[in-house]
């Protein structure tokens, strides 16, 4: 990076992807709940692709005072949470699934996301 003029720390690197991990945890947040504005984000697809299925951003269960709680399904998509009571009582409730958009091949991937992912696939 300092060959192309950038000159930042590996901290520096670190603090700027938590940030952008924590936008997309906020945005998928937001976009998941009724009756709020749908919040956009040029990232937020690559994003997605990566922790789509990340426990750090959507739990295995999420506690509550009012329903128990909810665990959620492995990684299937096409099953409904089930919401447990203390009491051992299920009540099944649909929900409804978005379409995802597909990215056309027009749109570009950053130069940051690619390396990103290189670094990814070498570490497996």
């Amino acid at each position: 990076m300092v060959q192309k003029g950038y000159i930042v720390t590996g901290d520096e690197c670190d603090i700027k992807f938590r940030n952008l991990k924590e936008t997309y945890k906020r945005i998928k947040e937001n976009n998941s709940e009724t009756g709020r504005g749908t919040i956009t984000w040029p990232y937020f697809d690559q994003f997605d692709s990566i922790f789509a299925f990340s426990y750090a951003v959507q739990p295995l269960a999420t506690a509550s005072n009012t329903k128990g709680y909810m665990s959620r399904p492995s990684t299937s998509t096409d099953t409904v949470p089930t919401y447990k009571d203390i009491s051992d009582d299920t009540i099944s409730s649909p929900v409804p699934t978005k379409k995802r958009r597909v990215a056309s091949n027009n749109e570009v991937e950053p130069a940051w996301m690619t390396e990103f992912r290189r670094d990814q696939q070498e570490r497996q």
